[in-house]
């Protein structure tokens, strides 16, 4: 197809539909590939890629929301997509306004400096909660990696949380899991879903990246999909509830649920949850936020 992105027209441009149940919606997102890198224009810096997701954001019609989900998540510590808007022209047909956000891929890693030939994992629904009655295939798609049909890696760490204890002991959460998949990490991500309410990402929409150079399994988990967050909800008559009433700190993921199991762990959550929520999330902290998007 023909595409019209930030005032340059691209020929050859390859187009699919992205998303699974967004699928259904009346505003279809969109990733597009590039013949060669092209310069997103996301961020201040040149952004050259060969991919770009277009999301029509159909639950959110403020179309902000994915990008304020991500500077929270940024202000963690944590990688994140590059987002920005485009008016969108297919082939002379005018789609109208889209949030554009950076394709994680195995580019994405390597623009962050992380070791680059990793093999990549997306749970793409909420049998992606490593739940001892699924299979990696019933939650995961393996988006890269030199064998695509070659899953042991995922499989060897999902095994290693089926064989946790409920509670697990402190030599098990920091000298088997904590090696190979940072719990602190993971923790700061409860913290962010609970503070954002992004319901949609507690066992499903995030990344797995089992980044190389480690000597070991070296386990990074990116979040995919933000716009389903602050007050958003999959109804659009409804609105989510508040962070206290729903903090989604075990909510349906398996994962989540066997680590806090564990009372230091517990304990470095709340203590999480009570800093951010009233230092980096404070409303003096994320009011500019909102503001610089009038």
């Amino acid at each position: 197809v023909v595409v019209g992105l930030r005032g340059k027209t691209y020929t050859e441009v390859a187009l699919e539909l992205q998303g699974f149940s967004s699928r259904y919606f009346e505003k279809k997102n969109f990733k597009l590939k590039f013949e060669d890198k092209v310069d997103l224009g996301l961020t201040d810096t040149p952004l050259k890629a060969k991919k770009l997701i277009l999301k029509g954001n159909w639950k959110d019609h403020t179309l902000i929301r994915e990008s304020l989900s991500w500077r929270a998540l940024a202000q963690l510590g944590h990688p994140v997509p590059a987002t920005g808007w485009v008016h969108l022209v297919i082939n002379g047909k005018d789609y109208g306004l889209y949030v554009a956000v950076e394709a994680i891929d195995d580019k994405y890693f390597d623009r962050r400096d992380y070791e680059d030939g990793g093999n990549l994992y997306k749970g793409v629904n909420q049998k992606a909660s490593f739940a001892p009655q699924y299979t990696l295939e019933q939650g995961f798609e393996k988006k890269e990696g030199d064998d695509l049909d070659d899953w042991s890696d995922l499989a060897s760490f999902v095994d290693l949380v089926h064989s946790l204890p409920s509670p697990p002991s402190d030599a098990q959460v920091f000298d088997e899991v904590d090696p190979i998949f940072d719990v602190s990490w993971f923790l700061e991500r409860i913290v962010w879903m609970a503070y954002t309410q992004n319901s949609d990402g507690v066992s499903q929409n995030f990344y797995l990246y089992n980044e190389p150079g480690h000597g070991h399994d070296h386990w990074v988990m990116v979040a995919w999909d933000g716009d389903i967050a602050f007050s958003a909800h999959w109804r659009i008559d409804r609105l989510a509830s508040d962070w206290w009433a729903n903090p989604l700190l075990n909510g349906k993921s398996h994962l989540a649920k066997r680590l806090v199991a564990n009372a230091q762990v517990r304990e470095e959550l709340v203590q999480g949850l009570q800093l951010h929520l009233t230092t980096t999330f404070a409303p003096s902290i994320v009011r500019p936020w909102v503001e610089a998007l009038e």
